[in-house]
């Protein structure tokens, strides 16, 4: 008995590499959205001014302190 390969459309790829990865990432990611989602609804921590103040301090804008110019008043 000889049996007929399959049409191209048939087959299903058996790669799987990397899926436990992917699995892992979107679990961390749901756990880090719960942990927000909790932080928020219980005001513990002010998440929108710690963000602020951390970009502020990596990218030197902002802080509101007048900056480093002189202004000449001598």
């Amino acid at each position: 008995m000889r049996f007929l390969p399959l049409p191209a459309w048939w087959v299903v790829p058996r790669d799987d590499r990397g899926q436990g990865t992917l699995e892992y990432v979107g679990m961390i990611a749901v756990a880090a959205t719960l942990v927000i989602a909790i932080l928020q609804a219980t005001k513990a921590v002010d998440l929108a001014g710690f963000f602020t103040s951390a970009i502020e301090s990596i990218t030197g804008f902002g802080g509101g302190d007048g900056g480093g110019a002189d202004s000449g008043g001598g």
